[in-house]
């Protein structure tokens, strides 16, 4: 057979044996191929050492979860008297200080009992059909503005092509701050994180790779525990990876781990796919919509959407790019602005106006607002409200 038609590798056990006949004495032997039986010996050691694992968690998981829900309450008792000796206290008291504190640390306590139930999945989600790629292009602006600037992040959505999942948008959101925030961690001079997703089967596979230092066998073995950490002594939590397993297996997905000392670390995340929604449910007609993005790939994410629910997408950059493009086209029905534009109230004031994210500046009755980050579905019907509301005026 050819080279490559081989196996990599073969396991075989050798056997001999001696006799004697008529005086003489022979000896015979024989080499049994075991590679088959090597291979599943492996496979049903590794998916006990997976069980053990999983029993493991899901222990942990429990024990987590009591703890947090007894920890809760013993919170809620210790902020109800701080409020009470608050009440009772006149203005200016000195012992207003040292209780602020007390609920300043109350607050802080909380956060680390929410993170411990949604590392046990204890915490409710708010699951809603979303397009993976958008979510991950806003999750990436955010982590841009957070990240410090020694540190290279990187995103490849899919090219031309929506990723649906089942998710609740902030958990998700969560998961890639975790994990930039772990990968930023162990970089102590400059880095890169790279981000990837692609459709595999029927599943999303979401991938975060740092050129960190990597980890060791020993530290990959509980890096998902709760409070486990290698930093120093007050430093951090041990809770960032933990909720990350957590968020991953509520919804339904797996995560898995590589890494090597000195060779970085790479996170694989796979979450079921849903169905798309039905794009009859927001078609239009060709109708002029002015996109204000900053951004180019949300951008392009939010055009192509546009396009294809039969919309005419012009595309701008900045507020002076939008009013050319709103005097150059007088049949433009509707502005899709992003809040965080400078001078982005000073657009239009003849047509309705969708703006994505927060900006006092531009609530009016003829302005929709929707939160980041916003997906697919969220914006297509945001758009024919908007459209709705320009044929009511």
């Amino acid at each position: 057979p050819s080279a490559s038609s081989r196996p990599e590798s073969v396991r075989s056990s050798w056997d001999r044996y001696y006799i004697e006949f008529d005086g003489q004495a022979y000896s015979f032997s024989y080499v049994r191929d075991i590679t088959q039986r090597h291979h599943a010996e492996s496979e049903r050691a590794r998916l006990q050492e997976e069980l053990a694992h999983a029993r493991t968690m899901e222990a942990i998981g429990t024990l987590a979860s009591g703890v947090a829900h007894d920890f809760s309450n013993l919170l809620s008792a210790i902020d109800g008297y701080v409020d009470l000796a608050q009440q009772n206290l006149p203005t200016g008291h000195e012992a207003r200080q040292p209780l602020a504190k007390i609920d300043l640390a109350i607050g802080q306590a909380r956060g680390i009992t929410r993170s411990l139930l949604t590392f046990a999945r204890d915490q409710p989600s708010q699951k809603q059909r979303l397009d993976l790629s958008v979510t991950l292009q806003e999750t990436m602006t955010l982590l841009r503005r957070l990240v410090p600037d020694r540190i290279e992040l990187a995103f490849d959505p899919p090219a031309d092509e929506s990723i649906w999942i089942q998710a609740d948008p902030v958990q998700i959101q969560r998961v890639m701050m975790n994990l930039t925030a772990n990968a930023q961690r162990l970089m102590s001079g400059s880095g890169r994180v790279h981000v990837t997703l692609m459709r595999e089967a029927n599943a999303a596979l979401l991938t975060v790779a740092d050129n960190g230092p990597g980890m060791s066998a020993q530290t990959r073995a509980r890096v998902f525990e709760p409070f486990f950490t290698t930093q120093r002594r007050g430093e951090g939590t041990g809770l960032g990876l933990a909720v990350v397993h957590g968020i991953v297996q509520d919804h339904g997905g797996s995560i898995e781990l590589e890494s090597e000392p000195g060779n970085g670390t790479r996170f694989l995340i796979k979450l079921p796919l849903c169905e798309p929604p039905t794009r009859n449910d927001h078609t239009g007609r060709g109708e002029q919509i002015v996109l204000v993005q900053p951004d180019p790939y949300v951008r392009q994410i939010m055009r192509h959407a546009l396009e294809g629910s039969g919309y005419q997408a012009l595309e701008a950059e900045d507020a002076l790019a939008a009013q050319n493009l709103l005097s150059d086209h007088r049949n433009a029905r509707l502005v899709v602005i992003d809040a965080d534009i400078p001078s982005a109230d000073l657009i239009t004031d003849r047509l309705p106006v969708v703006v994505l994210g927060e900006n006092p500046q531009m609530r009016s009755r003829r302005d929709l607002v929707r939160p980041k980050p916003v997906q697919t579905s969220q914006l297509l019907e945001a758009v024919r409200r908007g459209l709705r509301s320009g044929n009511d005026k």
